[in-house]
């Protein structure tokens, strides 16, 4: 049972970064910038955001939802949506072994 659990939290977490390249991929088109190449930025002072800053849903909640360098607020829809792809790969996962 554990190993189910484990399995559970590796796809979890492949989930939600698939979900934040999702919404990379997203706001980028909608900017009409490439997403292959170039550094993530905050979207009000344009500072380039580090490694740290980029980990799905633990930065949003580490940073109170906030940038790090001009504290302001960030949408709650990058945790909503990686959050929501990673339960859709764990159910995915789950409906698959239902068969």
């Amino acid at each position: 049972m554990t190993e189910l659990y484990l399995i559970l939290l590796l796809l979890f977490v492949l989930g939600c970064v698939v979900g934040s390249f999702l919404n990379v991929v997203a706001d980028r088109t909608a900017r009409e910038e490439g997403f292959v190449k170039g550094k993530s930025k905050c979207e009000e002072c344009g500072q380039s955001l580090k490694p740290a800053d980029l980990i799905p849903l633990f930065s949003f909640l580490f940073l109170k939802g906030k940038c790090r360098y001009c504290k302001n607020k960030l949408s709650y829809y990058y945790p909503i949506s990686e959050m929501l792809s990673g339960l859709m790969f764990v159910f995915t996962y789950l409906a698959y072994l239902s068969f």
